[in-house]
C-alpha cells in the first residue's frame, strides 16, 4: 500500500497583511496545502491595553479561505490589562470565519491562566480546535502541557502542535509525544541545511524525527522568514522524504481510525458487529501469533 500524501503548512514568521493573497500569491505558488497566520497585526502592547482590536488590523479579513487557514491567537503570557479577553475575542472570531482552528502561543510560566483561558474558550459552543503550541525546546513541556489538559478535562478539541528544536544534535525519542493528539509537527527554518547540491535537507538526526511521525497522521508545517526563499524546495523535500518511506502494512493502514481511541472492549459472543469490524480483527497479526503460541 503506498504512502499517504503528507499535508504541509506554512507559517510565515515576516510580517503578513493580508491573508487572502498571502493564500493566492505564496501559498499557492510554493505548493503548501495550508497556512498559519496570525489573526490580527496590530500592536500588541496597545490593543491588550485597550481590550478591542478594530477592523482594519485583521489579517484574515474573510471566510474566503478559512478551509485552508489555522489562526494563530496573540501572545497571551503577558501582564497586559486585557490579554485573556483580546485572545477569547480572536478564537470567537476564528469560529465565526470557519477557521480550522486557533494556534496559541507557547505555553510560558503562567500555566493556571494560559488553562483558564482555554477553558473559557473551549466551554463555547461555537468553539474552533484549539492547537497548543508546544516547544520542544523547554525541557518541561509535557509537564505544562498535561497541566493544560487535566484543566481542560481532556477536551477533544484541544490538540498539540508541537514545535521541534533545531538545536538538539541526536534523534529524539518521540514515544512520549506519540501518545499525545499531536496533530501538527512544526519544522523551524533552522533544522533544514543544504547539500551538495544547494538544495535544502534535514540533517540525519532530524530525518529520524521527522520519518518517526510520517507513520502517523498529522501534518507538517515549515516555518519561514522569507515564503518565497526556499519554502517550495523545502516541501518538495518532505514530500520526497515522506514518499521514501517503507510502504505501510495493511495491518497498519486499518487500524488508523482506531489510533489513540479509547475503545470499549468488544464482545463478540454478546454484541452484534458489523462485518467492517470483524474484517479490523482479521487482519490484526499478532492475534494468530498469539494464538499460535497458545496451542
Amino acid at each position: 500500500m503506498p504512502f499517504k500524501r503528507i499535508s504541509i503548512g506554512a507559517e510565515p514568521l515576516q510580517t503578513v497583511d493580508d491573508a487572502d493573497a498571502f493564500v493566492a500569491g505564496d501559498m499557492v505558488r510554493e505548493g503548501a496545502d495550508f497556512a498559519i497566520l496570525p489573526i490580527i497585526r496590530c500592536n500588541e502592547e496597545e490593543v491588550m491595553n485597550w481590550g478591542h482590536f478594530e477592523p482594519e488590523d485583521l489579517v484574515i479579513k474573510s471566510a474566503d479561505n478559512s478551509y485552508c487557514l489555522l489562526g494563530a491567537t496573540s501572545s497571551w503570557d503577558s501582564d497586559y490589562k486585557y490579554t485573556e479577553t483580546v485572545v477569547g475575542i480572536q478564537a470567537e472570531y476564528a469560529g465565526y470565519t470557519g477557521l480550522k482552528g486557533v494556534v496559541t502561543s507557547a505555553i510560558g510560566n503562567k500555566v493556571p491562566a494560559f488553562g483558564r483561558l482555554l477553558y473559557s474558550i473551549l466551554a463555547k459552543e461555537s468553539s474552533p480546535k484549539v492547537y497548543v503550541r508546544v516547544c520542544l525546546s523547554d525541557e518541561n513541556a509535557w509537564q505544562k502541557w498535561n497541566r493544560v489538559r487535566v484543566m481542560c478535562n481532556h477536551s477533544p478539541q484541544l490538540q498539540v502542535l508541537l514545535e521541534l528544536d533545531p538545536s538538539t544534535e541526536k534523534a529524539v525519542d518521540m514515544k512520549q509525544w506519540m501518545a499525545e493528539p499531536v496533530h501538527i509537527v512544526v519544522l523551524p527554518e533552522s533544522m533544514f541545511t543544504k547539500n551538495a547540491g544547494g538544495y535544502p535537507v534535514l540533517p540525519r538526526q532530524h530525518q529520524a524525527t521527522v520519518a518517526a511521525w510520517m507513520d502517523y497522521d498529522i501534518a507538517f508545517v515549515i516555518q519561514t522568514t522569507d515564503a518565497g526563499s526556499g519554502l517550495g524546495d523545502r516541501i518538495r523535500y518532505l514530500r520526497h522524504l515522506g514518499q521514501s518511506q517503507p510502504e505501510r502494512s495493511v495491518q497498519n493502514s486499518a487500524s488508523d481510525e482506531y489510533r489513540d481511541i479509547l475503545q470499549v472492549p468488544l464482545q463478540p459472543l454478546m454484541d452484534h458487529l458489523e462485518s467492517a469490524t470483524y474484517e479490523t480483527f482479521e487482519q490484526d497479526e499478532p492475534k494468530y501469533a498469539h494464538y499460535e503460541e497458545a496451542m
